[in-house]
């Protein structure tokens, strides 16, 4: 559920799925007048990465079974202009999103992905819960066609193991996808 404000007349938002890294669309949403939004699916029975999008800007959510996610945006950009809430999972994804934009915002897209102190704060988080979803979310996000978080890495790799042993271990019906 939420809000999408400053909609132009005819604009789309659409809920899209991912699968094996791909976006596919599940939906489209259709605001009331005042942009509030609210939609409602069936339980997958695991957390998944879910994403609205207006035009080319998307705001990404993790949706765990039977959990509402409330996304509160400005269009026409409301991948910079938005807050998650209703679950700490939606709590987490939302700051991953504004690290990795205030790191983009300070460096430039292509020095996020080289950016320590930003990697090792995203590592913390990681580490913390390697078999949440905010966690397949941050191992898999590629920022400017690069992955944040790339196996060639020695650092990285480990970050990547942590979570696909966790996967294995506590999610073994589930394969991680690359987002």
């Amino acid at each position: 559920s939420g809000s999408i404000e400053g909609l132009a007349e005819g604009d789309n938002i659409i809920l899209e799925g991912n699968n094996q890294g791909y976006w596919y669309v599940i939906d489209t949403i259709h605001p009331s007048k005042d942009g509030s939004i609210k939609y409602a699916g069936e339980p997958h029975g695991y957390p998944d990465i879910f994403r609205i999008r207006v035009g080319e800007s998307s705001v990404y959510f993790p949706i765990d079974s039977l959990e509402t996610v409330t996304v509160t945006a400005t269009a026409p950009d409301i991948a910079a202009n938005h807050t998650l809430s209703g679950s700490p999972q939606a709590v987490n994804l939302a700051k991953v999103d504004s690290m990795l934009t205030a790191s983009a915002a300070r460096n430039g897209v292509k020095a996020v992905v080289t950016d320590d102190n930003l990697k090792r704060e995203l590592g913390k988080m990681i580490l913390a819960d390697p078999a949440g979803v905010v966690s397949y979310y941050v191992i898999s996000k590629s920022v400017g066609n690069m992955p944040l978080f790339n196996p060639t890495t020695s650092v990285d790799h480990r970050i990547i193991g942590a979570v696909a042993n966790s996967y294995a271990q506590l999610r073994p019906n589930l394969s991680l996808i690359h987002i």
